[in-house]
């Protein structure tokens, strides 16, 4: 009679076979070879496209290269600054509309210092 203890307590073989060789659970960030399926040692074809026994098989490719130092702080500069940049640009076409379509006011007030200071002193004057 089976009490069910044994299949829980049990790490079947199988199991032990599938996890990964450097013992971690995070799959590996490399980039799948362009045959579609295993390529080392089945046949296919390597990273570099060439076949097993051919001339360029053992070559591997080329790092990417890096990006001029200039380029990649303007990126890195600009991949900081978008969410303020936007917040920005939503603050000003909702001040324009407010003022202008909602309120039916001129358009030049919309960027004048003394309207929102007015404003300012209109909503919270005792």
């Amino acid at each position: 009679m089976n009490t069910g203890t044994e299949s829980a307590t049990a790490v079947p073989a199988a199991a032990e076979r599938q996890r990964p060789a450097g013992g971690g659970s995070v799959p590996s960030r490399r980039p799948a070879a362009s045959g579609g399926g295993p390529s080392q040692g089945t046949g296919g074809t390597s990273r570099d496209g060439a076949k097993p026994g051919q001339p360029g098989a053992g070559k591997q490719e080329h790092p990417r290269k890096k990006r001029p130092l200039a380029l990649r702080v303007l990126l890195w500069i600009l991949r900081k600054s978008i969410v303020p940049i936007l917040c920005a640009a939503a603050l000003a076409g909702g001040l324009y509309a407010g003022y202008v379509v909602l309120g039916k006011g001129p358009e030049d007030d919309v960027w004048q210092w003394s309207t929102w200071k007015h404003m300012w002193d209109l909503i919270f004057s005792e």
